[in-house]
Order: C-alpha cells, then structure tokens, then sequence
C-alpha cells in the first residue's frame, strides 16, 4: 500500500499579465488536473477555468476514483465530454481561432492510474529514476457515435467529435505522476525536470520546484503543474 501526496500549483510566469492555465488536486476524490486555455486572449482563462470546473464536478458526481479501473475511466471521459459541451455554448467556440481549452487528469485507484487527455499537455510518470512520458502510451477514446469523415477535434471547442487519449496504468511506491501544461513541458528539459522532483519531500515542494525552474527558463509562458506522489505509508501502517 501507499500514501498518495498531491499538490498542484498554476503561475503567470515573468511575462505575461494573465494566467490562462489552471491545476487542481482533490484528495478526496484522489485525482489531479491541468487545464491550459486557448483563444482570443480575454477569453482563454475562461476555457481553462470552464473545462477544469466541469471536469471536477462531473467526475465527483459520478462517482469520482471509487470502483474499478474501468469505471474510473468512464467517468473520465464522461467529464471531458461535459467540459466540451460546456465550452461549446460559448459564441466564440467551435473554431480554430475561438474559445478552446487542452486537458489532462489522473485518477487512483487501488495500485492503477487512470489518465485522460485532450490537447497540448502533458503527463509524466518517474519510476526508479527515469521519466516517462505516458501520453505516448495512451489509447484514443473518441466519440465512435459521431458523423463519419469528421475530422476530430484535438482541443476542447465544442465540435461533436472529441478525440480524448485515456490510459490505465500501474503504480507502485515510489511512483510520481506529473501532470503539466506546455509551459513547462516545453521550456524545461528533462533531467531538470527529474532534478525537480528527486530533490523534493513532498508533492507540494515539487511544484514549487518546477514553477521555479519554468522562471528559470525565461519564464516566458503560463504554467501549471499537478503532482501524485506515491509515499510509503507510516510504519504502524504497512
């Protein structure tokens, strides 16, 4: 068994006035989450903020981390389809140039991870030293019930047909899962990112850590990262 330490922490960076990205971590649904905004500059933290509010609501009502892997995953998918809808009645959606957000979650349940995705984000897992980047090895859970010859739409805008990467995975002690937005996934290499995270006690130290190391980088977009970090329970525990 383990003890899951989460945190999560969203910046602005050096440059810019707003911050269109946001990261969640919610014990008691034993899930963390990264949501980055895209559009028309006044409108972008509003698709960020939309998606991660309806992922969290539509998944804690369902049951949130609670069942089998499988059934995780469902509720997954089910509260990036509602976040979609969601930014879709937005007047500004359903275009390459309007209101669209990107997304990452993962969920724990007993020793499995369940991760989905939609859009220019990321999701690392360090294991024993090396860093892994998990969205390589994630299945396509698109809406099959949309119209043929639709080419699926690889953000959160509204359009019917959703092309959501969803992964189940182990976990073992030890483990930690990154979640991240291009801020840091494109700006911080990866030894530093491993750096970042063997160097910290606890999740919430990790995220500092990385935040910092984005400013280090010029600090030049928004940020926002999500940690899991699987610790050893207290001896009278195991």
């Amino acid at each position: 068994m383990f003890l899951l330490d989460l945190a999560a922490k969203a910046d602005r960076g050096l440059v810019r006035t707003t911050n269109q990205d946001v990261a969640n971590s919610v014990p008691e649904l034993r899930f963390i989450s990264v949501a980055g905004g895209m559009g028309p500059a006044q409108l972008s933290d509003i698709a960020s903020r939309t998606a991660a509010k309806s992922l969290r609501s539509v998944f804690g009502s369902l049951g949130g981390s609670s069942g089998s892997p499988p059934e995780v995953k469902g509720r997954l998918v089910a509260g990036f389809r509602c976040a979609n809808e969601t930014i879709g009645r937005h007047p500004s959606a359903g275009t390459d140039a309007g209101l669209r957000a990107a997304m990452v979650a993962a969920a724990f349940t007993g020793d499995r991870a369940v991760v989905a995705a939609v859009g220019d984000v990321q999701c690392y897992r360090l294991r024993d030293g090396r860093l892994e980047s998990l969205r390589t090895l994630t299945e396509d859970a698109s809406d099959a019930t949309a119209e043929p010859y639709t080419r699926p739409s690889r953000y959160l805008d509204g359009r019917t047909l959703l092309k959501i990467h969803t992964l189940i995975c182990d976990c073992k002690r030890g483990d930690v899962f990154l979640l991240c937005s291009d801020g840091l996934s494109t700006t911080v290499r990866e030894p530093l990112i491993v750096e970042a995270i063997v160097r910290s006690a606890t999740a919430v130290d990790i995220c500092d850590r990385l935040v910092r190391a984005s400013w280090a980088a010029g600090g030049l977009d928004n940020v926002a990262v999500a940690v899991a970090a699987l610790r050893a329970l207290p001896a009278a525990e195991n």
